[in-house]
């Protein structure tokens, strides 16, 4: 959604057009919402959707009364990309309310986690329960009967194992805003001028700040999402996800315990992809979705392009600084998504996660079934659709993901179980190594942004999560603030029109001319807006001339790229 947003962005604060060059035949990028799917919730909400015709007609129908805004026939949406929004997403939960959807999201059930392949399903809290018993540090916690049985587990050891998580939370919400200061959550970590301070592995980082009892939390908060393992990603990473406020879910789930604030993590009933085509309207921008992606000489850029493909297409030449940087950024990650449907689902609940799939390629490792949670709708006797994603697909064949991805649901009693819609989304969760994190270049990349214009945006650039990458566009010191900055600089004034000028020939011809002018500039500016998270671009092409009447006309450049 990068792409809409800074679009948005140079909108309202430069009053200038935009032109967003994306390559796939829709808005949204790893947003992806199917509306392919039959399941309607018994007709109980109705489509409202105002932007149907952007999703080629027919798939949203106005609907008297209000109402939540779904596909044709009160078709729930599916999320395949881009899924959850939460009370901490500040940014995101304004922008929803400012396009009339504020209104229109439900709440996500707790997960149910699995511990292995085929096992029964349990509370977060008796997940963790079943770590923390098996650590000698948590053992001389708690009363001997929680090992040898002679206690009731439930009300003697559980509510010990709570209690040490939520001492642990605490300290770590200490210890992070003790590193990091008071910084706007949900944005970038602030450079620290220590980073040894967060050197290591994230699951290093933890076992060396004495939170080890944390790891069956952070397993599961960090890697449901595809954000890699504790003992794999750099710290940086987990630090900027798992942030305090984050984590204050974690511990109303653990406790029950909601203190009055609803911090539950929610889905937008018509789908984030509704949201991206809303911001693009209200933008105003015009959208080539040709398909193809060119080199050309035009050399200003806006950026959301995974280093490897900008590498592998040859679509900018980068400079020695930004090679020095980006040359580090990659070990990309790619997930593969399925909206399935089972003539019987089995036990799989509201939402079903397998922490220890995160690390297995072409695993399951979660389930969502929305339409027993939209209008608190509890599950039907006929078929039912749900999402399935397996987080770690790189280097999976689909077929293969596909039948692990199905075999995981049958091992819980599904059956009849086909794929309706699917989505392969690679270069996901592009990241810098621990080395390149010792070494700033995260800060760095921010202190190149508008140098030989060009500007990198998006999750490839700043974090895989909808709050950071908006964070990044609209904070102040962000990129939408220097791309904003470079347009008005560079931005020509107009020839004043002679006093008494016919506004139909001359006057009118210098305005046009003006509004083509400021178009240059965007060109010039804004040769690619990638939107989404991580989509290929159309992002240079060769200017031919500035036509005195209504437009730029852009040339096709030579050697487009399939």
């Amino acid at each position: 959604m990068v792409g809409v947003a800074v679009a948005d962005y140079i909108k309202t604060n430069a009053d200038t057009p935009v032109i967003i060059f994306e390559k796939e035949a829709r808005l949204g990028g790893k947003i992806r919402t199917s509306y392919a799917g039959s399941q309607t919730n018994g007709g109980s909400v109705r489509a409202t959707s105002e932007v149907a015709a952007v999703r080629g007609g027919g798939d949203g129908v106005s609907a008297a009364g209000g109402g939540y805004v779904l596909g044709a026939g009160g078709v729930v949406p599916q999320e395949l990309g881009a899924c959850y929004t939460s009370p901490d997403y500040t940014r995101i939960n304004a922008l929803l309310e400012e396009l009339n959807l504020g209104d229109q999201v439900d709440t996500v059930p707790p997960r149910y986690v699995h511990a292995s392949s085929g096992s029964a399903g349990v509370s977060l809290a008796q997940y963790t329960l079943t770590f923390l018993l098996q650590l000698p540090a948590v053992a001389a916690q708690l009363p001997a009967g929680c090992y040898d049985g002679s206690v009731d587990m439930t009300t003697v050891c559980a509510p010990s194992v709570v209690g040490i998580c939520l001492t642990k939370l605490a300290l770590y919400g200490a210890r992070h805003a003790e590193i990091f200061g008071d910084y706007a959550s949900g944005g970038r970590l602030p450079r620290i001028a220590d980073l040894s301070v967060i050197d290591g592995t994230f699951g290093e980082w933890l076992d060396r700040e004495d939170f080890t009892e944390l790891r069956p939390i952070l397993d599961i908060f960090q890697e449901s999402q595809g954000y890699g393992a504790l003992d794999v990603i750099p710290a940086y990473y987990g630090l900027l996800w798992s942030t305090p406020q984050a984590l204050k879910l974690t511990e109303q789930q653990l406790t029950g315990a909601t203190g009055g604030e609803d911090l539950d993590p929610k889905i937008l009933v018509p789908g984030f992809s509704e949201l991206v085509e809303r911001l693009a309207l209200r933008s105003g921008a015009d959208v080539d979705a040709a398909g193809a992606y060119a080199k050309t000489p035009c050399g200003r850029v806006v950026l959301n392009v995974p280093v490897p493909d900008v590498e592998a297409q040859d679509l900018l030449a980068l400079t020695d600084a930004e090679a020095a940087i980006l040359g580090d950024l990659g070990r990309c990650n790619e997930w593969q998504t399925y909206l399935l449907r089972a003539e019987d689902p089995g036990d799989l609940m509201y939402v079903d996660t397998w922490p220890a799939n995160y690390v297995r390629p072409g695993e399951l490792a979660t389930t969502r079934f929305t339409a027993r949670f939209v209008d608190d709708a509890e599950g039907n006797d006929g078929p039912e659709e749900f999402v399935a994603l397996a987080l770690n697909s790189s280097g999976v064949d689909e077929a293969d993901v596909r039948a692990r991805v199905v075999g995981e649901a049958e091992a819980l009693g599904a059956t009849g179980v086909a794929v309706v819609d699917s989505f392969r989304a690679p270069n996901y969760n592009c990241r810098f190594s621990r080395e390149g994190v010792q070494r700033g270049k995260p800060w760095d990349l921010d202190d190149l942004q508008g140098a030989d214009a060009v500007f990198f945006v998006g999750g490839s650039y700043v974090f895989e999560a909808m709050e950071p990458i908006l964070a990044h566009v609209q904070d102040a010191g962000g990129v939408g603030e220097a791309v904003v900055a470079h347009i008005l600089a560079a931005a020509p004034s107009p020839a004043p029109t002679a006093p008494g000028g016919d506004d139909d020939d001359d006057g009118s011809k210098e305005w046009l001319y003006f509004a083509a002018g400021v178009g240059l500039v965007v060109m010039l500016a804004l040769a690619a807006i990638v939107i989404g998270y991580g989509t290929h671009v159309q992002h240079k092409r060769q200017i031919r001339e500035i036509q005195a009447k209504k437009a730029v006309e852009l040339a096709a450049a030579p050697g487009t790229m399939a």
